[in-house]
């Protein structure tokens, strides 16, 4: 509480809901070397992954085309300690079947942030999914989690692109029937279908957490999936669906 002219009273917690403006510099400075000043955020980096889209259904005469991987977004974000940030993890886009097309994956949300889902393709379009980073089927790689992983990769062209790339679904090829779907929680597109074979259906996306183990506590709240792992003096924590509040303590 605020120091009054000599008056010795018991002492109040600072929180984050207690009125703001009214503590002196006193007092900030014993609560700031005590660690419980309410005020001090936590430097949190992150990633958003958005859902990959599905790769389409292939056709007597024409190849089915892979889904573009999610939108991968990231930064840092000064965290305030009992506020809570709406997060959402965006699903895999729909497969099509023999000459159909195929659907958009779901965005993801970290921070007020949206990471775009990536979109399906049309029955004809003959084309292997666009990576995340915009160029070819090549996602893009982060350290987050303190090692290397590839998200967000295009899907493949069938009878072309017959190999997974960072988390993107193969493209059918002959005698290996539909296309491949995109890995679970790295937002890769779906493969194409093979001949009259159906494609593969998106991954779905992530949204990742870094921060300073000391600097505080995560919550993750009702409506979302997620796990946390320690990662030297770091605290990693992994959402992986759903849709809700994370919050610091």
């Amino acid at each position: 509480m605020p120091r009054r002219g000599g008056i010795v009273g018991a002492k109040k917690t600072v929180s984050a809901s207690a009125a703001s403006g009214i503590w002196d510099l006193y007092t900030q400075q014993q609560e700031r070397g005590q660690d419980t000043w309410t005020g001090n955020p936590v430097v949190v980096t992150y990633i958003a992954v958005a859902g990959g889209g599905g790769g389409n259904g292939g056709q007597p005469s024409i190849f089915g085309s892979g889904g573009n991987g999610g939108q991968h977004l990231s930064g840092t974000e000064n965290v305030l300690k009992g506020q809570n940030y709406n997060t959402q993890i965006g699903a895999g886009g729909n497969s099509g079947g023999f000459g159909a097309a195929s659907s958009a994956g779901g965005d993801s949300v970290a921070f007020g942030l949206t990471s775009t889902g990536g979109s399906g393709k049309a029955s004809n379009a003959e084309t292997a999914g666009t990576g995340a980073s915009g160029s070819g089927r090549a996602g893009v790689s982060s350290s987050i989690t303190g090692t290397s992983v590839g998200r967000g990769g295009g899907g493949g062209l069938a009878n072309s692109d017959t190999s997974g790339l960072d988390g993107g679904g193969a493209g059918g090829a002959t005698g290996d029937t539909v296309g491949k779907a995109g890995q679970t929680n790295k937002g890769g597109g779906g493969g194409g279908g093979f001949n009259t074979l159906s494609g593969g259906s998106g991954g779905s996306g992530v949204v990742i957490f870094r921060y300073l183990t000391a600097s505080g506590t995560i919550t993750i709240g009702a409506g979302l999936t997620g796990s946390t792992a320690v990662d030297g003096s770091h605290t990693v924590a992994t959402i992986t669906a759903g849709s809700g509040n994370v919050s610091w303590s």
